[in-house]
């Protein structure tokens, strides 16, 4: 080995066949390889990173600077960084064309102590396809001239400050500045050209395959999940920057995904949220190089989908199965309840699962964790609605309009209009008001005497029935028996002479249209004519049974309408004559009708009123045929015998 006599300085930076070429230029030899040829030097170990222990030797370098800044070739994989231990791959660089720094060139040539034109120098990471940014400056890295297909430079030298194809020198070139160059500056830590960053999850893999990931989960994060094909027209740095602060914060970075995925009719999988990132690793998971590198990240993603979207438990992800579903939507519920999605959705707002907002997305995008989805299941199962209500527990329609508007019995769940008005009830919390209802009454097989179920207490005692089951419960009023092979409802039976004597304790001293009605032996529509008149006074009261009218009318106004006044037909029973010919016989008589009754549809014309004094002062039985007398007092014989 011969000893080089001339030498150029040795940048910090520079790789140790940069060094070759501008001593070959400064020699005017037509090729390094003549050069190297000239001091027995190995010109190809050199431009691959190795025997540099000679050519530092021979020209006088830095041995260890050497290393640290020449990319060791070893078959298709290039070693880099301080201790040689970052492993590139051939893909990640390329050849033919160049690109570089007009900043860092004008810094040489500022600082440089060789000749201005031999100053400019190469960097190894210029060649690096995934670089087109320099982070020492910030600014966009410009092209330069095309060179041979041959490992990074022209045979002939090429100047790196030679654009080529009429650019002229690149020092000259405006500096295009970059914002972000917090991956690039990643990178360059890594081989040792800058001061090293840290990254929690790149630093585990080898530096090619940090690249590899940055760049897929860039072109995700740029052109979206769909298929990129091989060479997508797409600038290097914006995808390696976005795939950089996609892997600081991967779980953010999912989310977006997520939120942008639009699943074909509602089904959801792996591929259609992360898309060609997904099926880049599960491509790299079946090869013998690169199988186990992504494992971790292949473990944020599955958990990222099992804790964010329903996954199909038989589907396989990264070739396993999922096993049971983590995340349900309203249509899986639904499916399983065999209800509507619109109940699914009111009961989901019901448990607070869901709130009002949420609510109204898509179905598809709602997202139920497995065991609120449960939760919410197990209450649709636990819930009817007022048709099966009627089916299971006997309780009518009607009857629920009073009992919910008193609140003694509240729904589960009350929908708005919009959602069809369909109230729902707990079987649970059913069970436990029947269970009030009934307290400890004895089970029978009939109706006891004097007893009536809650079916027609309300007619019996002429009261609402919210009055009714609201003494049930607080005690006033028992149940007598709870009737077998009967709905829950009919099932509960109470005494009617305790029903009457609570509600007439509760009325005082009025009385129901109802019971006045059959007080006065008249019928309802007399009854309400003689309110419409003036001649009784009505008023509304509580309690009163629902679907009828809710007046009441004074106890002491109706024993002095009855001791005042009397029917006709009464009349006609006193005088012993037929009801048609009462009115007739007592005109003949010279009385007067006291309070006139107007015909109607359903008011007879035998229905007004005469004094009571003036018609019991006629004799009994005063117009009576002999007929019918006769007929009486044979009657009365035949009864006598029997």
């Amino acid at each position: 080995m011969t000893r080089i006599p001339i030498r150029v300085e040795q940048w910090p930076d520079e790789p140790a066949w940069s060094i070759l070429h501008r001593l070959a230029r400064l020699c005017a030899v037509p090729s390094a390889r003549e050069f190297c040829n000239d001091y027995g030097l190995d010109y190809t170990a050199i431009t691959r990173g190795r025997d540099l222990e000679h050519f530092a030797e021979a020209g006088g370098y830095d041995l260890d600077l050497m290393r640290r800044n020449t990319f060791r070739v070893d078959g298709e994989r290039f070693g880099t960084g301080p201790d040689g231990r970052e492993t590139l791959f051939k893909q990640n660089v390329q050849n033919g064309v160049h690109l570089v720094c007009p900043e860092c060139l004008r810094a040489d040539a500022a600082t440089g102590t060789s000749h201005p034109h031999l100053r400019g120098h190469w960097r190894e990471w210029w060649f690096l396809r995934t670089i087109g940014v320099c982070p020492v400056h910030s600014v966009m890295l410009e092209r330069g001239r095309k060179g041979s297909q041959i490992f990074r430079v022209h045979p002939l030298h090429l100047d790196p400050t030679d654009g080529g194809d009429g650019v002229g020198s690149l020092m000259d070139v405006p500096s295009r500045p970059v914002a972000d160059v917090s991956c690039e500056r990643y990178l360059l830590g890594r081989m040792g050209f800058l001061e090293p960053t840290s990254s929690s999850l790149l630093d585990e893999l080898p530096l090619g395959r940090a690249i590899a990931l940055i760049r897929q989960f860039g072109l995700v994060g740029v052109l979206g999940v769909g298929d990129h094909g091989r060479d997508p027209d797409v600038d290097i740095h914006d995808v390696m920057t976005a795939g950089f602060h996609a892997l600081s914060d991967p779980d953010a970075f999912f989310d977006r995904m997520l939120e942008k995925a639009d699943p074909p009719k509602g089904n959801w999988g792996p591929n259609v949220v992360y898309g060609a990132l997904y099926t880049w690793l599960n491509h790299e998971r079946k090869a013998t190089q690169s199988g186990p590198v992504y494992d971790r990240v292949r473990a944020m993603i599955r958990d990222h989908a099992l804790a964010s979207f329903p996954v199909n438990p038989k589907e396989e992800f990264f070739g396993r199965l999922i096993g049971e579903r983590a995340i349900y939507t309203p249509a899986h519920i639904h499916t399983a309840a065999r209800t509507s999605r619109e109940r699914v959705i009111q009961v989901l707002v019901r448990l607070g699962i869901l709130d009002e907002q949420n609510a109204q997305r898509d179905v598809w995008r709602i997202f139920v964790p497995a065991p609120r989805a449960k939760e919410a299941l197990a209450a649709i199962r636990d819930s009817i609605n007022q048709i099966e209500l009627l089916e299971i527990y006997g309780i009518p329609r009607g009857t629920l309009r009073p009992l919910m508007a008193s609140n003694t019995l509240t729904p589960w769940l009350v929908p708005g209009e919009q959602e069809g008005g369909i109230h729902l009830y707990r079987r649970s919390e059913l069970d436990a008001w029947i269970g009030r209802l009934r307290r400890d009454a004895p089970v029978v097989d009939d109706v006891p005497d004097g007893c009536v179920s809650l079916v027609g207490a309300s007619a019996v005692g002429q009261a609402s029935i919210d009055r009714i089951v609201a003494a049930l419960l607080d005690g006033t009023l028992a149940c007598r028996g709870v009737l077998a092979n009967a709905k829950p409802w009919p099932s509960v039976l109470v005494d009617v002479r305790e029903m009457r004597r609570l509600l007439d304790r509760d009325m005082g001293e009025w009385s129901p249209i109802m019971v006045a009605m059959k007080r006065l032996r008249t019928t309802i529509y007399v009854l309400r004519e003689l309110v419409d008149t003036g001649v009784l006074r009505s008023e509304v009261r509580a309690g009163v049974l629902e679907g009828r009218r809710p007046e009441c009318i004074r106890d002491a106004d109706l024993d002095a309408f009855d001791r005042d006044y009397v029917s006709m037909a009464e009349a006609a029973d006193h005088l012993g004559c037929h009801v048609r010919v009462v009115g007739r016989k007592l005109g003949e008589a010279g009385l007067a009708v006291a309070v006139p009754i107007r015909p109607s549809p359903r008011i007879g014309r035998a229905s007004s009123f005469y004094r009571r004094a003036e018609v019991e002062a006629l004799e009994k039985d005063a117009f009576r045929s002999e007929r019918s007398r006769a007929q009486l007092r044979q009657k009365a014989r035949e009864q006598a015998l029997v």
